[in-house]
């Protein structure tokens, strides 16, 4: 597998996610979307037609139970490449995005939102399976 993006050769966690999750091709710290959305270009993100399915999506579709195990943040690059679709992996939540002095007129969608309000975020199943003890 290649997971290098489209448009460097040394890819970061965001499009290395998107590779590999969705088979779709990114732009270096995108996260979900096609190699046609610039970073930090909220409006291209926002087109269907750039936005690609991941792995958790085609499941679900199928009627299957999915989740994510993350010793990170959740909305950190590479789980949010399971659910999220942003022009730049530093949108992870309203704060972030006001920091990064971004246009919340047409970037008012982060990563957090996306994993509580839209699929395939909001249809993750979270099960606890016990404590695991290490000795």
């Amino acid at each position: 597998m290649q997971t290098y993006c489209v448009d460097k050769q040394v890819s970061d966690s965001a499009a290395t996610a998107t590779a590999y999750l969705t088979g779709v091709k990114g732009n270096y710290q995108t996260i979900g979307v096609s190699g046609k959305v610039q970073v930090v270009d909220c409006e291209s993100a926002k087109l269907s037609a750039n936005r690609a399915s991941s792995i958790a999506k085609w499941a679900q579709d199928a009627g299957k139970a999915t989740g994510v195990v993350t010793t990170a943040r959740v909305t950190h690059a590479s789980p949010a490449g399971v659910y999220a679709h942003v022009p730049y992996r530093g949108m992870e939540s309203d704060g972030d995005n006001k920091n990064l002095e971004l246009d919340l007129k047409s970037c008012n969608f982060d990563i957090a939102k996306q994993l509580v309000f839209e699929e395939p975020g909001k249809n993750l199943n979270v099960r606890n399976y016990g404590i695991c003890r290490f000795f």
